[in-house]
């Protein structure tokens, strides 16, 4: 009887089966850590833009009602709806500040919501 050492072709393609399940699931987590990194990147972003514009406000400059950044080749506006600060009455003006987004087709916003005394 000859003696043969290695792996038999089934045991080859149990291997490779196996290899190919952990990429697989490997490549599906990246991908999803990526895009939830993205929507974070954004969502930041936003935040960034209200507390700028709530800034802006409290120095009785108006806000912008667009803005567009980029971010990795892709382009995203965001639209602010925010009071007009000559409309602010004596005392305290209670303010909301709503940015908005669209990622993917899909519509995202941030609202701030603040007092600003004049």
């Amino acid at each position: 009887m000859k003696n043969y050492s290695g792996f038999t072709i089934i045991e080859m393609l149990v291997g490779t089966m196996i290899l190919l399940l952990v990429f697989t699931a490997i490549l599906h987590n990246i991908t999803l850590y990526t895009s939830l990194d993205t929507k974070n990147y954004l969502r930041n972003e936003a935040i960034k833009i209200a507390e700028n514009c709530l800034k802006q406000l409290k120095s009785d400059i108006p806000c912008q009602n667009n803005i567009s950044k980029n971010f990795d080749n892709l382009r995203i506006n965001y639209t602010i709806n925010a009071p007009n600060p000559n409309n602010f009455t004596k005392g305290l003006n209670q303010i909301q500040i709503n940015v908005s987004y669209t990622y993917h087709n899909k519509n995202f916003s941030y609202t701030l919501n603040s007092i600003v005394y004049k």
